[in-house]
Parts: C-alpha cells; structure tokens; sequence
C-alpha cells in the first residue's frame, strides 16, 4: 500500500509540474513586445519622369532614327552596313549610313517583324506603323 501511495504521490507532483510549465510558457508568450521608437528614414526622392521616346533620342545631323509605331514594342534593332544599335521604342543608328538598313522589331508577345530600307538618309524613320513591315521617312 505504500508503495501505491507514493505511486500516486509521484503522479500528482509530476502532473503539477507539467501544468507549471504550460501555465509558465502561456504567460511569457502571451506577454507584449516592449515597445520600440521607430526609426526616421530619409524621404526618397520622387523620380523624374520619363521623356517620351522621340525627345529622348539625340541624333546629330548624319545620324538615321528609327522609331517604332507599334504599340506593344518590346525592343527595336537596326542593322546598318556594320552598325547594330538596339534599343526599346526607338534606336539612332550614327551617321553617316551606308545601307541598306534592316530594322527588327520584337513585340511584347515575343513575335516579330522584319522592315528593310534600302537607301536610307538621315532622318527620322517611322516603323512598323500598323504593322506594316516598311519604314516611312
């Protein structure tokens, strides 16, 4: 009989120590943060916005544009006898050109149209207008 006794004993304190701990962990996690002074950043500055593409490109007097009119231009590349310039909306080929000039146009779709200017001048050159697969100077 003893010996159940201290059986039973032996289970109450045992039960009594795990219902502390579970006591003791629910109270220190139910406790708040303390709080915290937050911290000051700097104010970012705004962006300037973007110049529209045709203001954007400075091309000197020999020099040939290329804009694209498409609406859903993803990249524009011109290849002049030599000269390859890519670019996003519109590309400046430096001048003087000696052609022809082919003009690759890749849309956002990742389909493509291919116009060639055979004799091209310095200028600007209006592509893919429509898409047409021509270049109107």
């Amino acid at each position: 009989m003893l010996i159940l006794g201290a059986a039973v004993a032996a289970g109450v304190l045992g039960g009594l120590l795990i219902a502390a701990a579970v006591l003791g962990y629910t109270w220190y996690s139910s406790r708040e943060a303390p709080a915290v002074a937050p911290v000051a950043s700097a104010p970012s500055p705004s962006p300037s916005p973007a110049p529209a593409a045709a203001s954007a490109i400075a091309a000197g007097p020999d020099d040939v544009t290329f804009v694209s009119a498409a609406a859903d231009t993803l990249k524009i590349t011109a290849s002049c006898g030599g000269k390859d310039t890519t670019g996003d909306g519109s590309v400046v080929v430096a001048g003087p050109v000696a052609g022809p000039c082919v003009v690759k146009l890749v849309k956002k779709d990742r389909s493509r149209v291919i116009a060639e200017v055979a004799s091209p001048s310095a200028g600007t050159y209006t592509c893919f207008a429509g898409d047409a697969k021509a270049c109107v100077h």
